[in-house]
């Protein structure tokens, strides 16, 4: 399967319509730099795969390669696709492309079915195989030397083509991860049922001991009936009677305590109002409330002077206002021609300010007389409200001790009444003997628990009937938990045969893969010789290590790393034999092209004559290539050695970009096979 042509429009730096047909031999495309011969790549690229993997995932303010895929110069273009066309190896034409609103002529699954084989095909197969079959000269080290170990194994797995055990091995995992969650919840039960019967048989202990007091029940059913008032009936009846009473006793036990303990401090305080100190103490704060009064008294009557000259002061503040007005309007006019302009006197300078100064005397010294009356009134209202509070202060507490002993006598009385209620004999109306109480209260606590003796017997003559039920929960338990431990065994069992097996599967995978490097190996010190990368170290080797993460190296002479010994063109040139190697291993792949995009880049010329003709070699095998070169000498070169004896032909393309126009072709030239003979027979 080999491109036929490729046709691009408003597609990166084209922005007409580019058309480039390609021969089944080879295609050789130069043109200086930014003449759009990595476009012509790009294009290729994208219509295979949707994206363009030399700018994944580069970003820069924000932005990617895909806001940059269509032209975006100056005047939109008429068209934008990328058109792709492909000869499968018996003839048959298949044409698709990519636009902006995605693929078209063919469907994502057809178009892989199309390119790589569906047995031993990679995951994202497109991706590797435009990776593999695309090399683009910055792409080279990155995707040769310079990529991890890790990295570089997984890659060279995948484009080899060997079989993809992850999916048996995930499925052997995920088996063996189910069993072990498996185990995991069956052991909790297990345990859980150890747990239970450890309580079963703790239960058991204790309703035997209850048991060995049934001879007891005879005189313990007599008393519960007798004290439940029921000689005849069922039994758990009585048994409910009687717990219902035994709660009422200690109901009633608590209450007599409580009321006992508030009726004595009750008593406490009343014999405590009846001493000569408490009497002192209201006679006491009698004389004080008459003092407050007396206080509050005369303080009101201050004030209510003082309001009298508030009053007869503000009677002048008339005239004070007039006299303040003559003395701003004397002010504001002065003299007026020797005389007064108020009276019309004549009056001396000096004599008219005196006048003045007397008037402002008179107005301020009233003021002042008015403002101290006011201050002398609100200092009396807050003394007369401060007497007042303190007066309903003094008369609240004289009120409360005067009526403190009716109280307490009244708290008394109501206590009496609880304690009478709660069947407490002998209670007098006012006193009670304390001794009375406790004697009372001792024999409710000695009847209740009596009571409750009598039921813990009566529940004792159960304990017989619940052992035996125990016993057969606990024998059951007992079998439940030996079936058990014999799931949880083989569960175990089962866990351990998928890790073994999961195990084996990556092993296998492993000898597999090691077996198809094997297979690169010679392809690879071939492609290495040839290319001739470093005069010291001819040859180039690899190994393999790791059995969870696979490493992949590559080594010269003793042991050494390539990577770091070489220079930036020598790692070129390893580079190119690694990925030819990759390239020409691959079995999964239709498609029998090799694209290079520039891949002169930092080589000398004396390794890229090497190239060259490693090229030649190649094409010898029926492989299109499609190779750009900005070296146009060199591109010629390269067509001379590529050309065969067959009757594949190839081409010479030549592009320049035209300002605010993009790509376009200049030249194309036919280069035709070699003839099989130069001279003919006479």
């Amino acid at each position: 399967m080999k491109i036929l042509s490729i046709n691009a429009a408003g597609f990166r730096g084209v922005r007409g319509e580019l058309s480039l047909t390609f021969p089944s031999g080879f295609a050789v495309i130069t043109g200086s730099n930014g003449s759009g011969k990595s476009t012509v790549c790009d294009a290729i690229e994208y219509a295979i795969c949707g994206t363009l993997s030399k700018f994944n995932p580069a970003k820069e303010s924000g932005e990617g390669i895909a806001e940059y895929v269509w032209w975006r110069g100056k005047d939109r273009p008429q068209n934008r696709f990328v058109r792709l066309e492909i000869q499968k190896n018996d003839g048959t034409r298949v044409l698709f492309e990519r636009n902006p609103q995605g693929l078209k002529g063919i469907s994502e699954e057809e178009l892989l079915e199309l390119l790589c084989e569906k047995l031993s095909r990679p995951a994202d197969s497109l991706n590797y195989l435009c990776r593999t079959s695309l090399l683009r000269g910055e792409q080279i080290s990155e995707l040769s030397l310079d990529l991890p170990e890790t990295e570089r194994f997984s890659f060279v797995k995948a484009c080899l083509g060997a079989r993809d055990h992850s999916e048996l091995e995930a499925a052997a995992n995920v088996l063996s991860k189910t069993f072990k969650a498996r185990v995991e919840r069956l052991e909790s039960e297990y345990e859980k049922g150890r747990f239970r019967i450890t309580d079963i048989t703790s239960r058991i202990s204790s309703v035997k001991s209850q048991a060995l007091k049934a001879e007891e029940v005879g005189e313990a059913e007599s008393y519960v009936r007798q004290s439940s008032n029921r000689p005849a009936g069922e039994m758990s009846e009585v048994i409910r009677l009687a717990k219902s009473n035994a709660v009422g006793l200690k109901t009633t036990l608590d209450a007599l305590l409580n009321y006992a303990r508030q009726l004595s401090t009750v008593e406490k305080r009343l014999a405590e109002a009846t001493t000569p100190d408490f009497t002192a103490r209201k006679d006491a704060m009698e004389a004080s409330l008459l003092a407050a009064k007396a206080k509050r008294d005369q303080r009101q009557a201050d004030a209510q002077a003082l309001e009298e000259k508030i009053k007869s002061s503000s009677l002048n503040s008339v005239d004070i206002a007039e006299w303040a007005g003559l003395h701003q309007h004397g002010s504001a006019l002065g003299l007026q021609d020797g005389s007064c302009p108020l009276c019309g006197l004549e009056l001396s300078q000096d004599t008219f300010e005196e006048r003045l100064q007397s008037i402002k005397a008179r107005v301020e010294l009233q003021n002042k007389a008015s403002a101290d009356l006011i201050r002398e009134r609100t200092k009396a209202s807050d003394d007369l409200r401060r007497l007042v509070s303190e007066c309903d202060s003094i008369e609240r507490q004289y009120k409360d001790l005067s009526s403190l002993t009716e109280v307490l006598k009244s708290e008394r009385s109501t206590l009496l009444q609880k304690l009478k209620a709660l069947g407490l004999p002998d209670i007098q109306s006012e006193t009670i003997n304390p001794s009375n109480i406790t004697e009372y209260a001792d024999r409710v606590k000695a009847q209740l628990s009596t009571l409750e003796k009598h039921l813990s017997v009566l529940d004792g003559s159960k304990a017989l009937e619940r052992v035996a039920e125990l016993e057969k929960e606990l024998t059951q338990c007992q079998k439940d938990s030996e079936a058990l431990a014999k799931v949880v065994s083989r569960a175990k069992s089962a866990e351990e045969r998928f890790k073994e097996a999961a195990a084996t599967v990556k092993r296998v995978a492993g000898e597999l893969v090691d077996e198809r490097l094997a297979e690169l190996s010679p392809l690879l010190t071939e492609l290495y010789t040839r290319l001739k990368p470093h005069v010291d170290w001819p040859t180039v080797s690899y190994i393999t290590r790791g059995d969870v993460r696979r490493f992949l190296s590559l080594r010269i002479g003793e042991d050494l790393n390539p990577r770091f010994m070489f220079s930036n063109g020598q790692r070129r040139a390893a580079g190119l034999a690694f990925l030819l190697a990759v390239h020409l291993s691959r079995s999964w792949c239709h498609l029998n092209a090799l694209i290079l995009d520039d891949p002169v880049q930092h080589i000398d010329d004396f390794r890229a004559l090497h190239l060259v003709e490693v090229l030649s070699a190649i094409r010898q095998t029926g492989r299109q290539i499609i190779c750009t070169i900005e070296d146009p000498e060199l591109a010629k070169l390269l067509c001379r050695r590529l050309r065969s004896l067959e009757y594949e032909e190839g081409v010479l393309i030549t592009l320049d970009y035209q300002p605010e126009q993009g790509v376009r072709v200049t030249e194309s030239k036919q280069i035709f096979p070699l003839p099989k003979s130069a001279i003919l027979a006479a």
